[in-house]
């Protein structure tokens, strides 16, 4: 990139969102579960108290939602990973559809600007294609929804 060779790493963490160089997310999908679990436990207090409904619903939205829909922009889902949202979908809400659109709104916002976000997305790896079944790649959620 601009004359200087990068590293290359098998997994990047970057802002508390994991990142892997398969393109897999399930670690992460996993761990942004474990940690809404968290969240809803740590939580049971207020659930259980004489707060209004609204106000028990804001705060699920603002702490429990927020902690499992970030970075899920670069999630690739496979079957397995929807599999494991839509069992917590089971304990709480739809979360799925969120997760989709998130990830749509932020592909929109990439491909309109010339940045780097944009070369790095639109880039294809150098050599042939492997033998076997190809892994579903971040840009084929995309072309599927």
């Amino acid at each position: 990139m601009n004359g200087e060779t990068l590293e290359q790493v098998d997994n990047f963490k970057f802002l508390e969102a994991s990142l892997s160089k398969d393109g897999t997310c399930t670690a992460e999908v996993r761990f942004r579960i474990a940690r809404a679990t968290a969240s809803m436990t740590s939580l049971q207090k207020i659930w259980r108290s004489n707060i209004s409904f609204k106000t028990k619903y804001k705060l699920y939205h603002s702490i429990v939602l927020s902690t499992l829909h970030y970075g899920c922009e670069t999630w690739t889902l496979m079957a397995d990973t929807e599999k494991r949202i839509q069992a917590f979908e089971m304990k709480m809400e739809p979360l799925l559809a969120p997760v989709k659109r998130r990830k749509l709104q932020w592909f929109g916002q990439v491909t309109r600007h010339d940045t780097l976000s944009k070369t790095i997305l639109q880039d294809t790896d150098e050599g042939g294609r492997k033998r076997g079944r190809q892994r579903k790649s971040w840009l084929d959620n995309v072309k599927e929804w």
